[in-house]
């Protein structure tokens, strides 16, 4: 698969240092990394992100369900009128 071209990457740079001002260019560096890979290896990304899962406590696998339920909760109760 062709990985995303330069100029591909610069608009989503300006993209998320738009949406999201408060990320360091670090941080928007380490997402585009990640977009990038994910793009050319979508299975790559599946087998890295379940390694990680693997390696947190149960604690913390704990606190992740959490939060993604009130993502949920949040993106549900935000669309009604």
């Amino acid at each position: 698969m062709i990985g995303l071209q330069p100029p591909q990457l610069e608009a989503l740079r300006e993209a998320l240092e738009t949406a999201e001002p408060r990320l360091s260019t670090r941080e928007i560096d380490a997402l585009l990394l990640a977009v990038r890979r994910q793009h050319e290896d979508p299975e790559e990304h599946d087998r890295s992100l379940i390694s990680e899962r693997l390696a947190w406590s149960p604690d913390e696998r704990l606190h992740a369900l959490q939060s993604f339920l009130a993502f949920v909760e949040r993106a549900r109760t935000s669309g009604e009128p």
